[in-house]
């Protein structure tokens, strides 16, 4: 137990991690990119640890620049930094789209809650990804 207390005492206190996730779909880039501006994700099906109550995006709409998400749930302690989507075309009409985040975490014991940031993270970021692949295959 005494070296548990050391060994988390010495941890940093703020990390910085970055997740990647990729996803192939049956439309051309264009369509693809109409389904992330536009995402309206209130009937999108929600892994565990979102119905036992953690916060998570119902949609969004990208409509220019922005410096700020105003996440109040997560002031203080959680922070994403960066996220962005690339589109790559594919042949017959289909797109690779790969969602890359990076974000902070500012939660002490880094070693108890960083395994659960990085597995809410995957399961949202494969939850936004699969809307996306939906829409767009509409």
């Amino acid at each position: 137990m005494p070296l548990i207390l050391v060994s988390e005492a010495l941890m940093p206190t703020t990390t910085r991690f970055e997740t990647q996730q990729t996803i192939e779909i049956n439309a051309p880039p264009s369509v693809v990119w109409r389904s992330i501006v536009r995402m309206a994700m209130r009937d999108e099906p929600v892994a565990l640890p979102y119905r036992l109550g953690l916060a998570y995006p119902l949609g969004g709409d990208v409509v220019g620049p922005y410096e700020h998400v105003h996440a109040p749930h997560v002031r203080g302690y959680f922070l994403t930094n960066l996220t962005s989507f690339e589109l790559l075309p594919l042949p017959g009409d289909r797109t690779q789209l790969v969602e890359r985040t990076s974000h902070e975490l500012k939660l002490e014991a880094i070693l108890y809650w960083m395994p659960l940031a990085r597995l809410v993270i995957d399961l949202n970021n494969d939850r936004v990804l699969r809307h996306i692949k939906r829409q767009a295959e509409k």
